[in-house]
């Protein structure tokens, strides 16, 4: 017979919580003899003793990240009844006519694309309602619209819309939720289900994004988490990870995490005016995110490149606001790898939005197609013993796929040239390598293979769009139209400095400022610029030299780990507000964000973070009161009112200020 065991008393809950914080009281203060010592021993250069009380760090260190997630759940309630709540109390001054706007181009693209399916080629029937397309139909009678639109306007490039590609394309997937509820829709709080959600999904990522980006630079300045390491930084142990500075970090990155997610511009622009600029947040915090590993591998800086192209096909302002702080910071980190992984980053993000314009015979799939055949058997190659052999195998390769596309009878000479010359190019640099057992030239080999590859193909592709007859309509109408058509220093009740010229000096936007001189030695920048320079060219010299500027204390902060990388971040997005024109009032919203990032390296960051965002805020809520109903806060309508656009003044400062923590010589932080 088996003897039963003897039960174990159990514990009164009053001697369990005792005990408890009686230990917790241990832990902390252990903790906080470690941290003077690591101090002490930091500035006098000795080797830090082995802590003692490592389970008490860990139970600590697991106290304090429970507490941040409740943190993170109760922000994450606070943010989805913060939007809801914005929704419905300012229904009465909600500016419909850009959400309309997307409804009615939206529902071009689904007639359009019936008209695709009811043409005598189709090889799909067409459908009884526009709910009833796909998403390959709708892309389809998107292309048609574009080349349709382009074509009807061969001089004077008066286009009737300027959407990018893929804002048309969700314009459309929300008109056809229109359809579904009813016949010619039109904007109603009913049918903004859809956006809401999308703008919420928007915003949670680019949270989660800030929240990743901020804890990598503080484990950069911290622990020197950093790949190659900067000079002078300090590598820590593994098992002294769950120290306090190593909660520090998780605690930085949920706080701005939650200043993007609360932030009061960002939630009043997603759910009260209504509109998408949200999106541009996600692709722009997680290239960073990528760009930050670029010193690892070229695939960040690719990775960062594509995310950039991604966001463009969206808001082209991306482009402005990011892409020439990332190229200098390419430029000066890794002078040769990382511009170049970002520039094919860029091509290959670019093309496989564009593809559907740029591959309209169907021929050229096929020399798409080639190019990655090639590009992943040369990386097969590449692992032959000697070199002798994998040129060998190479030039056969090479020369066999070029033969069978010569076979085929439907490229042109010129065209199986180019072809070539990139196939050989992506060939050379897959076959590229060292000893097969050694594990650097395997990373090496999967680097350089990922990079050949997406440089074949969006190479390919970009070659067939210009010599296969391919269209370009998608560039014209989405990128180059908007930036030449609204020619005016503001748009709304912009507050930044083209806002002050205009309305205080009267200056226009296209105003001569000073004029070329005819010498020689000017030539050059005459025939780039024109013999003058009007004020539109002079605004944007200032915003390029300020970006230079500002990448420059990005390659200085990151090569030193230091967290005021994260300042250089988000002055891109402030600098292109306060200086360029043709600014919406709404577009100072993503410089609200960016500048989240930044609120847990100081107190007087987090102050100018405020500022923005309350500068952001005021001009977006100003704007939807004026096509509104004044009546619906006359408080805020008075207080809101002067202020413009004489407080851009105010917000040049706290640019220079952004631009000055870029480039400031510091401590390392």
């Amino acid at each position: 017979m088996t003897e039963s065991a003897t039960p174990t008393p159990s514990r009164r809950p009053g001697i369990w919580l005792a005990d408890w914080l009686r230990n917790l009281s241990v832990g902390v203060r252990t903790l906080r003899g470690v941290a003077a010592q690591e101090r002490v021993n930091g500035r006098s250069g000795v080797a830090a003793a082995p802590v003692p009380a490592a389970r008490s760090r860990q139970i600590i260190a697991i106290v304090v990240r429970l507490a941040g997630v409740l943190v993170a759940v109760a922000a994450l309630w606070a943010g989805l009844w913060a939007r809801d709540y914005t929704f419905k109390s300012t229904a009465p001054i909600r500016f419909t006519g850009d959400v309309n706007n997307a409804i009615n181009q939206g529902t071009r693209v689904l007639w359009v694309s019936r008209e695709v399916l009811r043409e005598p080629g189709s090889l799909q029937p067409d459908v009884a309602r526009n709910s009833d397309l796909t998403i390959r139909q709708m892309v389809a009678g998107e292309v048609r619209l574009y080349d349709r639109v382009f074509a009807s306007h061969p001089n004077d490039h008066n286009y009737d819309f300027d959407y990018t590609p893929g804002r048309l394309l969700i314009a459309a997937l929300w008109s056809r939720y229109g359809w579904s509820l009813g016949n010619n829709p039109s904007y109603t709080d009913a049918m903004a289900g859809p956006m809401m959600r999308l703008n919420t999904f928007a915003a949670a990522i680019a949270a989660i994004g800030a929240f990743f980006l901020v804890r990598r630079w503080w484990l950069c300045s911290k622990f020197g988490i950093h790949n190659p390491p900067p000079p002078g930084l300090r590598r820590v142990p593994m098992g002294r990870w769950w120290g306090y500075e190593r909660n520090l970090c998780w605690v930085a990155g949920l706080v701005s995490a939650i200043l993007v997610w609360l932030s009061p511009a960002v939630i009043i622009d997603s759910h009260g005016f209504p509109q998408w600029d949200v999106w541009v947040l996600p692709f722009a915090i997680w290239g960073l995110w990528c760009a930050s590993h670029g010193s690892r591998s070229a695939l960040g800086w690719a990775a960062a490149g594509v995310l950039v192209a991604f966001g463009a096909m969206f808001k082209g302002q991306i482009l402005l606001g990011m892409l020439p702080v990332l190229v200098v910071w390419a430029c000066l980190s890794r002078p040769l790898v990382a511009p170049v992984s970002l520039c094919i980053g860029l091509l290959a993000g670019t093309m496989s939005m564009a593809w559907p314009w740029m591959l309209k015979d169907g021929s050229s799939k096929w020399l798409v197609a080639a190019s990655a055949t090639v590009a992943i058997l040369s990386l097969l190659i590449r692992w032959l013993p000697l070199v002798a052999w994998r040129l060998t195998a190479g030039i056969c390769l090479v020369a066999l796929a070029a033969a069978a596309l010569w076979a085929s009878g439907t490229f042109s000479k010129s065209m199986l040239l180019a072809w070539l010359l990139l196939a050989t190019a992506a060939c050379a640099v897959c076959m590229a390598g060292i000893r097969r057992s050694d594990r650097p030239a395997r990373h090496h080999a999967l680097t350089t293979g990922t990079l050949a590859i997406l440089f074949a193909t969006s190479t390919t592709t970009l070659l067939c769009g210009l010599m296969a007859g391919g269209s370009l309509s998608w560039l014209h109408i989405g990128f180059i139209h908007p930036t030449d058509h609204y020619l005016a220093l503001n748009i709304g009740p912009t507050a930044n400095i083209p806002a002050v010229l205009g309305t205080s000096y009267g200056l226009q936007l296209k105003d001569t400022v000073a004029t070329l001189p005819t010498g020689p030695g000017w030539a050059w920048m005459r025939s780039i610029i024109g013999p003058s320079i009007d004020l539109k060219q002079l605004l944007g010299l200032i915003y390029l030299t300020g970006s230079a500027v500002i990448g420059l204390g990005l390659w200085r902060s990151s090569s030193r780990g230091s967290r005021r990388a994260l300042v250089a971040m988000s002055a891109g997005w402030v600098l292109m507000f306060a200086i360029l024109p043709q600014m919406h009032e709404r577009y100072l919203i993503w410089g609200a964000a960016m500048t989240a990032l930044t609120a847990t390296t100081s107190p007087a960051l987090l102050l100018l973070h405020l500022y923005v965002t309350l500068h952001a805020f005021m001009m977006v809520l100003h704007q939807m009161m004026i096509c509104g109903d004044r009546a619906w806060s006359p408080l805020a309508m008075r207080l809101i009112s002067p202020t413009g656009p004489g407080i851009g003044w105010s917000l040049a400062i706290v640019t220079l200020t952004y631009i000055y923590l870029s480039v400031a010589r510091t401590r390392r932080t």
